[in-house]
């Protein structure tokens, strides 16, 4: 136990020895953080690079693109091929191509390098944008919202089965109110509750029902899988758009679902492969982004590759 406390402080304590209020506030940060990181493990799990240099980290880099929406792939003449994290320089073509890319990272001195540039003369290039998506946006965001989401849908679960426990309120003298509480927490705590008969007076009680209905626990867990199946849809992983329908009445719809998966995760991933493309071409490299063997389905791969898809400067991927 020492050593569990040490490595969570605060944990197992945190909700017993403290008030009703700071243990909910503990209670809702946890379950937060609990929906954000395993989101967060997920997307980082869902690619897979091939053939990445020694000294790059794919850790490093999968955070980057999912946190920042990029990442800087330089050959450092000091360190050699590094992908880091950059800040987009000023200096940028008629179509909005960087020029300038400065790279920067733990322990590691920011450092601005000449930038590849679709159709433009590159033979001084030193770095290559790597862009997690069309619009470079960080998919993070979407993993704080569905966090957000799903928090406060769980945690309002917690509440009803609360409420359901004890759907009454108890009125009474309050000389008697710290012997009901104390009643009624053993109850809560699962103990045999003892009441004595000159420590409360059960005519002076009245017990008001609060007329909760136990159906509101299934909608909330239906709006609970309803926000995760869209959320998963949204990032590309598989789910099941309709999970209380007949498996006859869901055919178009899970087939619907599918196709809008299967573009989430393509646009994402022909987007990092032609930069990856586009750096290859610069250094002589033969690197490629594929999608985790553990996310893969039964309709096969080809779904993610845009067919016959060029990148702008008229060649085709893979080329």
């Amino acid at each position: 136990m020492n050593y569990l406390n040490g490595m969570f402080p605060g944990f197992f304590t945190g909700t017993r020895a403290c008030s009703a209020s700071k243990a909910a506030r503990f209670k809702n940060r946890l379950e937060w953080c609990n929906q954000f990181i395993y989101y967060v493990n997920l997307m980082l799990d869902m690619f897979k690079f091939e053939n990445l240099p020694d000294t790059i980290n794919e850790r490093y880099l999968k955070m980057c693109l999912l946190f920042d929406g990029n990442a800087a792939f330089v050959n450092d003449p000091e360190f050699g091929y590094l992908a880091l994290r950059c800040a987009l320089g000023d200096v940028y073509n008629i179509y909005g191509d960087y020029g300038e890319i400065t790279a920067y990272g733990n322990a590691y001195p920011s450092r601005t390098f000449k930038a590849y540039m679709q159709g433009a003369d590159n033979s001084d290039a030193e770095a290559v944008l790597i862009r997690d998506n069309t619009s470079m946006y960080p998919y993070a965001n979407y993993l704080v919202m569905l966090a957000d989401r799903l928090t406060d849908t769980m945690r309002s679960i917690d509440v009803s089965i609360q409420n359901a426990c004890f759907p009454f309120i108890v009125v009474a003298d309050e000389s008697q109110k710290k012997t009901i509480e104390d009643l009624l927490t053993k109850i809560k705590n699962k103990e045999p509750a003892v009441i004595i008969s000159k420590g409360i007076n059960p005519d002076a009680i009245k017990v008001l029902t609060t007329g909760f209905n136990p159906s509101i626990i299934d909608s909330q867990w239906d709006n609970y899988n309803k926000i995760e199946n869209l959320g998963r849809q949204m990032l590309g992983i598989n789910s099941n758009s309709e999970p209380d329908k007949a498996e006859r009445l869901i055919v178009d719809e899970v087939n619907s679902n599918n196709q809008v998966t299967d573009l989430s995760i393509s646009f994402r991933l022909n987007t990092i492969n032609e930069c990856l493309e586009f750096a290859n071409d610069l250094f002589g490299l033969s690197m490629k982004c594929s999608l985790n063997e553990a996310f893969e389905t039964d309709r096969g791969e080809d779904k993610y590759v845009l067919q016959n898809y060029q990148t702008e400067d008229g060649r085709a991927m893979g080329e």
